[in-house]
Parts: structure tokens; C-alpha cells; sequence
């Protein structure tokens, strides 16, 4: 087989959230002229390239929006992104994908992990 033959698109692996109740994810325009515009949102799963979420509002794909994660630990996360993607997900919730601008650090994806927003066994296919 030749190198043209062969196509493979290697994406970041997505690491899924707990789901942890206590965990409160809002989110923000960065232009600041809706300070909150998904009160109630849930975090799916992140990679250093994005993120998914699951939110109470449709958004346009191309707006900027930042996605605010607190977690019980006292941890406080805002992370900047622009919507790619959305499709209706189950009880007039939508899901929203996200791109950050550039590469989350290792070091946020860390404390994601220490903080047990983001599991560490792998999903279940």
C-alpha cells in the first residue's frame, strides 16, 4: 500500500467530564453585553483543541463565547472559544461544540483531571 493510499486524520483525544453534580459551567459572551446567556450548561468532554457542552440556548456557529467551569475544590477555569457546531440534544437542550483559539495547556487539562472534572478511565464504546 502506498502513502496515497493511506488517509488517516489523527484527532486530540476528548476526554469525557464526570459528570459531577456539584460542578457549576455557565456560559458568557466576552463582549460582555450578555454576562450570562446559558445559566445552566453541562460539560461533556474536552480536548486541547475544544470542548463540548450541553446548553439551555442556541448559539450561532462562528460566535465567540467563553465557557466558566467552577468546581467544589475552589478551581475556576474560563475558557475562550468559537462555536463550530451545535445539533438539539434530549429536552430542548443543545449540544455545542467549541474550538479554543489556541491549544488548551497541559497544565489547565491537569487540573481538570486532579480536580475530578475530567474522568480518567476510558469511555465506554
Amino acid at each position: 500500500m502506498s502513502a496515497q493510499e493511506f488517509c488517516q486524520v489523527v484527532r486530540k483525544p476528548r476526554h469525557q467530564a464526570t459528570g459531577d453534580t456539584s460542578l457549576r459551567v455557565w456560559v458568557e459572551r466576552p463582549d460582555g453585553r450578555d454576562r450570562i446567556v446559558a445559566a445552566e450548561a453541562h460539560l461533556v468532554d474536552v480536548s486541547r483543541n475544544g470542548l463540548q457542552v450541553q446548553v439551555n440556548k442556541l448559539f450561532a456557529t462562528g460566535e465567540a463565547i467563553v465557557v466558566r467551569i467552577a468546581g467544589a475544590a475552589g478551581l475556576e477555569v474560563s475558557l475562550p472559544g468559537t462555536v463550530q457546531w451545535q445539533r438539539a440534544a434530549e429536552k430542548g437542550a443543545w449540544s455545542v461544540g467549541c474550538s479554543f483559539p489556541e491549544p488548551l495547556a497541559w497544565e489547565t487539562i491537569g487540573e481538570l483531571f486532579l480536580n475530578q472534572i475530567l474522568a480518567t478511565d476510558a469511555p465506554a464504546h
